[in-house]
């Protein structure tokens, strides 16, 4: 049973680290306002998104949900490094939760989106490409 568990732990930790980008040569922020719940119009929410762009690749998400993969995986290495007698310990309930979670991954020309319905994390590829024009434009 432990080394089942050391193996799903071990397919966690590679799941929270596949969508690193090589390095970012530029981070653009955005204020993405959205409805938590479509069929509630009270349940509007604001958070700060980036797009961060790299050399083969580039990431758009939320920077609380950027924040919060980090501390999810500082977490699990912590709590690997601490196991004693092969039991370890993990608790997030006390790392800040995002509200905005689609991302937005591409490498090289393969755009993969993320996006969290319930508890189920589903990810698809793009149908069409995103082509990405950036315009000399003041703040509104």
């Amino acid at each position: 049973m432990k080394v089942l568990f050391l193996i799903f732990l071990s397919f966690c930790s590679g799941t929270l680290t596949a969508q690193k980008i090589d390095s970012s040569n530029i981070k653009i922020s955005y204020i993405v306002k959205f409805l938590k719940d479509t069929t509630d119009l009270t349940s509007k929410k604001e958070e700060i998104t980036g797009l961060w762009i790299g050399g083969n690749t580039s990431i758009f998400k939320s920077d609380q949900k950027a924040k919060y993969d980090s501390l999810t995986l500082e977490t699990v290495k912590k709590s690997i490094k601490n196991a004693t007698d092969g039991n370890m310990i993990l608790d997030f309930s006390k790392l800040p939760k995002p509200s905005f979670i689609p991302e937005v991954y591409k490498k090289d020309n393969k755009i993969n989106i993320f996006d969290k319905i319930l508890n189920t994390t589903y990810e698809f590829q793009a149908q069409e490409e995103i082509e990405w024009i950036i315009i000399n434009k003041p703040k509104q």
